[in-house]
């Protein structure tokens, strides 16, 4: 399927559910106890400035939903979230005006949409999406409605448009499973809609109709799949050609399809990160461009025997500025504060530094005054604390180094030359110094303990 790709329900109600009391909800939370299964949420929260957040049940539900109904502010909400995997959240927002109309909508996310491709459980967990969806289409009339790929929305540009004036005019696109609500009926001609080629196609109160594009929601970049999304569409569209509707679906479903990534070990981390950034559109191009990207080797290490002696008045005071003045200063510069001393943190500040480059105007000898001094003491000090290494502070700072094992590392030197573009932050990244400092303090180790065994058994 897709890299981080969700799964996204948006249903579109129309009045208020809540217009003669809270009891309008009813019939929404009892689908949703029945339904959800394995997506069960496990908190409820209420107005969110009251950071009112209780166990999910029926009863708590009922309590936020008085609170909200009572406060009633501009946008009402309830939101319901499952922290654990799969992740679910669902927001329930009371109050919505769509193209002129009073309305009310529901939005509920699974992540990740893999949840749904699980061999044994495609057709179960399907099934409760569209008996849920079915439920709520049944009790409140719905402008609108869509269960979907959530990628596969954005690129579509659809997400937005669910809560504009176009949308109720005409339908643009069909998805898995679709709803379309009696002014889109009567516009598109009842006795067409009720005749779409789908899966399945159900008449709903007052006037609406429920479709259902393929038994599973699983395989909808399929080739068989979107022959059914454009079948559909062009049905309700005899605008349309099929041929040019299966060639835009087919260039969105080459888009999102998964292409294997084999990026160097050392920075993978970082370039799937920066892929993960960058919109869907970009994706496959910069997966391929990484495929073949290799960062030159670190170099900024001499031998242990090259290793230097402190010149600096108080080695310890100097120390003490290496190893928390200058990397807390670090954080409150680029306001990442909750970031620790560890490894990871050196991927995050990569993929900082690289998204905000534009910001920084790297190579300015302003720039390098300030920031190079911060950024090569959190390196230099993350070395020492997860490789137990150790600092030798020096007057001129592109001479100070961190012992490690049987080498001495210049992180200053290092930071110099990430700090000037872009592409150095891909080049000499922070995070490829330290994993080549790891890997080999990790085979020196190694070696001497197979030495020291050796010795035992002689």
């Amino acid at each position: 399927m897709v890299v981080t790709d969700n799964f996204s329900v948006i249903f579109v109600g129309a009045g208020c559910p809540v217009a003669s009391g809270s009891i309008g909800m009813r019939s929404f939370i009892e689908a949703l106890e029945l339904n959800i299964g394995d997506l069960r949420p496990t908190t409820v929260e209420g107005v969110e400035r009251f950071e009112s957040k209780w166990p999910f049940s029926r009863e708590n539900f009922w309590t936020a939903l008085e609170q909200v109904v009572q406060t009633w502010e501009p946008r009402p909400n309830i939101f319901f979230e499952r922290s654990s995997s799969p992740h679910v959240r669902i927001s329930v927002n009371l109050k919505e005006h769509v193209a002129g109309l009073e309305a009310w909508n529901i939005g509920l996310t699974v992540e990740p949409f893999s949840h749904f491709e699980e061999p044994q459980q495609v057709s179960v967990r399907s099934q409760r999406v569209l008996d849920l969806v079915r439920a709520w289409a049944s009790w409140y009339p719905a402008h609108y409605g869509v269960a979907h790929s959530r990628a596969d929305l954005d690129l579509a540009q659809s997400a937005g448009a669910f809560y504009s004036a176009e949308t109720y005019e005409t339908v643009h696109d069909i998805y898995w499973l679709n709803i379309l609500g009696p002014q889109m009926v009567r516009r598109l001609g009842r006795e067409r809609v009720l005749s779409t080629p789908a899966y399945l196609v159900e008449p709903l109160p007052p006037g609406g109709v429920l479709l259902v594009t393929r038994p599973t929601v699983a395989d909808i970049l399929s080739e068989e799949a979107r022959l059914a999304q454009a079948r559909a569409l062009v049905h309700l569209r005899p605008d349309l050609r099929l041929e040019e509707v299966m060639s835009k679906l087919r260039e969105r479903s080459r888009v999102l399809a998964r292409e294997e990534r084999r990026f160097e070990p050392d920075v993978g981390d970082l370039l799937d990160r920066i892929v993960e950034s960058r919109p869907l559109v970009e994706r496959p191009r910069m997966v391929a461009e990484f495929n073949r990207y290799q960062s030159p080797e670190a170099d900024e290490w001499r031998p242990c025997e090259a290793a230097l002696s402190p010149d600096v008045e108080s080695p310890a005071r100097e120390m003490l500025r290496y190893r928390r003045e200058l990397p807390n200063r670090l954080l409150e510069k680029i306001n990442m504060t909750e970031l620790s001393l560890v490894p990871e943190a050196l991927v995050q500040l990569d993929l900082h530094f690289w998204t905000e480059a534009d910001e920084y105007a790297f190579g300015q000898p302003h720039l390098v005054r300030w920031l190079v001094p911060l950024a090569g003491a959190f390196l230099g000090e993350v070395m020492v604390r997860s490789l137990e290494g150790c600092w030798v502070p020096r007057k001129n700072l592109s001479e100070a180094q961190v012992l490690v094992g049987d080498r001495v590392y210049l992180p200053f030197v290092r930071a110099q030359r990430y700090l000037q573009s872009r592409q150095s932050i891909l080049d000499y990244s922070l995070t490829k110094l330290y994993r080549s400092a790891e890997r080999i303090a990790g085979v020196r180790g190694i070696q001497k303990k197979r030495r020291a065994s050796s010795r035992s058994r002689h």
